[in-house]
Protein backbone atom coordinates (compact mmCIF):
# COMPACT_ATOMS: atom_id res chain seq x y z
CA UNK A 1 0.00 0.00 0.00
CA UNK A 2 2.88 1.96 0.71
CA UNK A 3 4.67 1.87 -2.64
CA UNK A 4 1.26 3.12 -4.55
CA UNK A 5 1.71 6.32 -2.40
CA UNK A 6 5.12 6.63 -3.34
CA UNK A 7 4.61 5.91 -7.52
CA UNK A 8 1.38 8.71 -7.26
CA UNK A 9 3.45 11.24 -5.53
CA UNK A 10 6.53 10.71 -7.49
CA UNK A 11 3.77 11.02 -10.56
CA UNK A 12 2.44 13.84 -9.65
CA UNK A 13 5.44 15.98 -9.16
CA UNK A 14 7.09 14.48 -12.18
CA UNK A 15 3.77 15.88 -14.05
CA UNK A 16 4.16 19.07 -12.29
CA UNK A 17 8.01 19.39 -13.24
CA UNK A 18 7.16 19.02 -16.95
CA UNK A 19 4.39 21.19 -16.90
CA UNK A 20 6.18 24.28 -15.04
CA UNK A 21 8.97 23.30 -17.35
CA UNK A 22 6.83 23.27 -20.82
CA UNK A 23 5.23 26.83 -19.72
CA UNK A 24 8.43 28.25 -18.98
CA UNK A 25 9.98 27.60 -21.96
CA UNK A 26 6.81 28.95 -23.65
CA UNK A 27 6.62 31.61 -22.27
CA UNK A 28 10.67 32.58 -22.66
CA UNK A 29 10.34 31.52 -26.99
CA UNK A 30 7.12 34.16 -26.98
CA UNK A 31 9.68 36.40 -25.01
CA UNK A 32 12.46 36.19 -27.50
CA UNK A 33 10.00 36.24 -30.33
CA UNK A 34 8.47 39.70 -29.37
CA UNK A 35 11.83 41.19 -28.57
CA UNK A 36 13.31 40.26 -32.00
CA UNK A 37 9.70 41.68 -33.64
CA UNK A 38 10.41 45.34 -32.05
CA UNK A 39 13.70 45.06 -32.56
CA UNK A 40 13.41 44.76 -36.31
CA UNK A 41 11.49 46.64 -38.46
CA UNK A 42 7.68 45.50 -38.68
CA UNK A 43 8.37 43.86 -41.75
CA UNK A 44 4.99 41.46 -42.70
CA UNK A 45 6.77 38.47 -44.37
CA UNK A 46 9.35 38.37 -40.99
CA UNK A 47 5.76 38.13 -38.78
CA UNK A 48 5.20 34.57 -37.11
CA UNK A 49 1.52 33.23 -37.02
CA UNK A 50 -1.23 35.20 -35.57
CA UNK A 51 -1.47 34.22 -31.98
Amino acid sequence: MQRRRVIVWVGLSLGVFAGASLAWSWAWSRHMRQLARSRTSADPGELPECE
